[in-house]
């Protein structure tokens, strides 16, 4: 089966590319179960791309350029998170945020700190008294729900993206490699949620991986939405 599908500039990550958990959770929308997606390229904006399913994997190609793969999970993920700040917690977390290199970021969909009304603006910053945690309150406007008045699902997957990076790679020049997600419990547009990331590495930073856990979390502290991912710093 194939189809075609755009990323609107609207949803860019690093500059000229889609933002990396948009484009993931737009592909997972072809699938029927739980996936991990692999970003293999940067996403292009504003152009036609195609979505290939075969058998149990869903690809998103420019051409004869692999973009993007999604492939069956082999395991699920667990709604457990190391901790839950409360609200006041992660506002004052959100206000030491901090974009390095800012250049690369700025416009990013989810965390630019130069984006108007049509982004996200979720600026993860570190929680006091806790190591590796990041935290930031997020109310996601109406017009990121459906008809039903929930949020749609790659909004979800996009939001729980950059909270990652600033967890485990804060002032790295990285980009996301892989990410796989799980929601379990609806998200309402309106309603004011947490969006929190943790390092899941060993906190040696060899190589250029990086691994970090992200959650979205309810005002009843309910985990609504949890991901995994894997970054990748670029060379110099």
């Amino acid at each position: 089966m194939k189809t075609q599908i755009m990323i609107q500039d609207r949803f860019k990550g690093p500059i000229g590319m889609g933002n990396g958990g948009y484009v993931c959770g737009t592909l997972a929308n072809y699938t029927k179960e739980d996936v991990i997606v692999s970003l293999r390229a940067p996403a292009p904006l504003d152009i036609a791309l195609d979505v290939v399913t075969d058998g149990g994997t869903t690809q998103l190609m420019q051409g004869e350029t692999v973009v993007a793969t999604a492939e069956p999970a082999p395991d699920a993920i667990s709604p457990e998170v190391p901790a839950i700040p409360r609200l006041s917690a992660a506002k004052t977390a959100s206000k030491s945020f901090f974009i390095d290199p800012e250049e690369m970021y700025r416009q990013c969909f989810v965390c630019g700190k130069d984006r108007g009304d049509d982004a996200l603006h979720i600026h993860a910053g570190p929680v006091t008294g806790h190591d590796k945690l990041v935290a930031a309150p997020w109310t996601a406007d109406r017009d990121y729900g459906g008809d039903d008045g929930f949020i749609r699902s790659e909004i979800i997957w996009a939001a729980l993206d950059c909270p990652g990076y600033f967890a485990c790679s804060t002032g790295e020049r990285s980009l996301l490699a892989r990410m796989q997600m799980k929601q379990f419990e609806q998200a309402e547009a309106g309603v004011q949620y947490r969006v929190i990331g943790w390092d899941m590495g060993d906190g040696s930073k060899l190589g250029r991986k990086r691994t970090a856990g992200t959650a979205i979390i309810a005002p009843d502290d309910s985990v609504v939405a949890s991901a995994r991912q894997i970054w990748i710093v670029l060379k110099s």
